[in-house]
């Protein structure tokens, strides 16, 4: 009987090694299955494990509008112009020193019920009171953009100042989001010190049996297959939800675009005759084209007045719309428009009025094509506010009249990367992410291309 129980004992014992054997077995060749199948996965939907610095959060938007004290709304407008004109060594505003600015503008408005005002804003990252540190810390000449308004009474007052001067923020999109203007430029200088290693490297047959040599050598690791696979999926998963929520967007946009508007009519363009109109027309213009912004991109800035019938219909559009531009589109893109970096709507006066503003990239006549390419979404919108032609974007002429008069002069404009378009910070975001996973012959090779 004990001889029995030692019999099934070993018995028992052998089964044991027999399934740990089989399960190493097992193990190997679904790990070979797993690599093999990894391979045939596109690597541009792939981002890989890498370690991550504190994240810096999704960027944010501030706009203070601020009271001008009496007779010194030209002093103001002229304190930005000398600014802008000396954008590098002025003694006000040293802009190499703002750390956490992605876009940041300065400009007068007026309307009468309120007279003159400043408005500032800016796109950011992190927490307010850390912005508007670095703001103070980086402008010697706080006092002298400030001191022209009403509330202003310091230095040491600054940060009361702007939180009680902040106004709503109704809609905003963002091309990058989680992009710092610090992780950006980041990007931006490894690529160019890819380009310079590439550039000193002009030997085709060299740089072949570098790429062999990394072949050779790559290897992917079993839970980095997986990951990769993983995150393949997901990412077909992701872009049918936004395909179903992209159309239900083109939908609802589409119902009240044409809801309340007027059909298009040709009608042939008529000059307005007036002389003393036409002028302040012709030199509203003049001062736009003039205070164009000399870098990659551009601002642009309308304040309009809601219609009081209208303004739950336009909050509405800007809430479902914030919620849309968040998940439905990729990185770069709004409505399949690659030259937006950033757009947001400000409410101010208790929703009496809105500023509209945007950072984008190229010139006026580019954006004008833009908005053709967007012009439910505008129309959705648009046809809320007073003035706003009766066909929309259908006119396209009385669109472009109407536009340019509701635009406001910007003196002052500042951008962290101002060479940097939308297309290209694609492209520096894809090399980052290849750098991030396993050298992989086909990898190096889509790195190669893109620098």
């Amino acid at each position: 009987m004990a001889q029995s129980r030692n019999s099934r004992q070993r018995g028992g014992a052998f089964r044991n090694v027999y399934y740990l054997i089989a399960g190493i077995v097992a193990f190997y060749y679904l790990r070979r299955a797993v690599q093999r199948l990894s391979y045939a996965v596109p690597t541009d939907n792939f981002e890989g494990r890498k370690p991550m610095p504190i994240p810096p959060g999704r960027q944010q938007i501030l706009t203070v509008v601020a009271p001008i004290k009496p007779g010194q709304a030209e002093a103001a407008t002229a304190l930005l112009n000398e600014i802008s004109a000396n954008y590098a060594n002025n003694p006000y505003i040293d802009f190499s020193k703002l750390r956490s600015i992605h876009f940041a503008r300065w400009l007068p408005i007026y309307d009468a019920d309120n007279g003159h005002r400043l408005v500032f804003s800016c796109t950011y990252n992190g927490k307010l009171e850390d912005m508007v540190a670095d703001l103070a810390a980086a402008s010697p000449g706080l006092d002298a953009i400030w001191g022209h308004c009403t509330e202003y009474t310091g230095r040491d007052t600054f940060l009361a100042f702007i939180k009680g001067s902040t106004h709503e923020i109704a809609y905003r999109f963002f091309a990058f989001p989680n992009e710092s203007a610090q992780s950006i430029r980041d990007k931006i200088l490894l690529r160019r010190q890819l380009e310079a290693m590439a550039a000193d490297r002009p030997d085709l047959p060299a740089i072949q049996t570098f790429l062999e040599s990394l072949y050779r050598t790559s290897h992917v690791t079993f839970f980095t297959a997986i990951e990769k696979i993983v995150g393949y999926v997901s990412k077909q998963i992701i872009a049918a939800a936004r395909f179903g929520m992209n159309n239900f967007g083109d939908v609802v946009a589409t119902f009240f675009a044409n809801w309340g508007m007027q059909p298009y009519v040709p009608i042939p363009y008529s000059p307005v005759t007036d002389p003393e109109t036409r002028k302040a027309q012709i030199q509203h213009i003049i001062e736009l084209d003039r205070t164009e912004s000399h870098f990659a991109q551009n601002q642009f800035t309308v304040m309009v007045e809601i219609r009081p019938e209208r303004y739950f219909r336009m909050r509405f559009l800007m809430f479902l719309g914030a919620f849309i531009t968040d998940n439905g589109y990729p990185a770069g893109s709004l409505i399949g428009v690659f030259t937006i970096h950033s757009l947001y709507w400000t409410m101010i006066d208790n929703g009496k009025r809105a500023i509209l503003m945007t950072n984008y990239d190229g010139n006026w006549s580019s954006y004008l094509g833009d908005f053709a390419r967007i012009s439910t979404l505008l129309d959705s919108l648009l046809n809320n506010v007073k003035g706003y032609p009766p066909a929309g974007l259908k006119q396209v002429n009385l669109f472009n009249e109407w536009i340019r008069g509701a635009q406001l002069v910007c003196p002052l404009y500042y951008s962290a990367y101002p060479q940097e378009t939308v297309l290209n910070i694609i492209r520096d975001r894809e090399v980052t992410k290849l750098l991030g996973q396993e050298m992989e012959y086909n990898n190096v090779e889509r790195l190669l291309e893109l620098l």
